[in-house]
């Protein structure tokens, strides 16, 4: 997969083997892509600036396939918006008409190490769609528990286990995660990114050395665009 930015030369290629760092050295061309890739991935505005598109060049759905981080001491945007993800998701996995109670109970028990309470659900009965949204609703689904460590590391660890888990989307967009973990844990992430097949896209605002698993394209003061990958 990749995306297209209509303003810079080079696609963000999203490789199985690597992770993608794309760094900016201008602030002001650093908070414009940062401003479109909210507008686009959490807003979901349309706009031809910026695309994603799969290997085969077919134009992707980017709300459905991406979330944003940005602040990594509130997640309170993010939690809900992987709760609607993943009632959607839930909906989608169903049959067009009618819910067996075997779906149900398998959706429903294999995410339930990941919500605040461990439940055990056993449904008795079938139900048409419409139903099963509304019993989703009321069992009012939320993930606090992978947002209460203290560690950003292991909390982005987590939506990576669940995001993978529920297949709910398949890219993360991180801003500025270097200046928050250490290269070790970085290491760790992109390890553990590619184990669970989930592609990670980091927006660096600071030039940094080039790491394992790193595919990297560097956008200096003069817009000139230098392209690096870890061998």
């Amino acid at each position: 997969m990749k995306f297209t930015i209509s303003f810079i030369d080079n696609q963000l290629l999203l490789k199985s083997d690597y992770v993608t760092i794309l760094e900016i050295s201008n602030p002001k061309l650093f908070s414009r892509i940062i401003s479109l890739f909210y507008k686009r991935v959490t807003l979901g505005d349309e706009r031809n600036d910026l695309l994603l598109s799969d290997d085969d060049n077919n134009i992707k759905n980017i709300s459905k396939e991406t979330i944003l981080l940005t602040n990594y001491y509130d997640f309170t945007f993010i939690h809900k918006k992987l709760i609607s993800k993943f009632n959607e998701k839930i909906l989608s996995n169903l049959n067009y008409n009618y819910a067996s109670k075997d779906q149900i109970n398998i959706l429903l028990n294999k995410i339930s190490n990941l919500v605040t309470d461990s439940i055990e659900v056993d449904l008795d009965y079938e139900f048409s769609v419409p139903e099963a949204d509304k019993i989703i609703k009321i069992m009012d689904f939320n993930f606090t528990n992978i947002f209460q460590n203290e560690s950003i590391y292991d909390i982005i660890k987590n939506i990576i286990e669940l995001i993978s888990d529920m297949n709910i989307c398949k890219i993360i967009v991180l801003v500025n995660l270097k200046s928050y973990i250490s290269s070790i844990e970085l290491l760790n992430l992109y390890k553990y990114s590619k184990y669970r097949n989930i592609f990670l896209l980091l927006i660096e605002s600071k030039e940094s050395i080039l790491l394992e698993y790193e595919y990297k394209i560097y956008i200096d003061d003069d817009f000139d665009e230098l392209i690096y990958q870890y061998e």
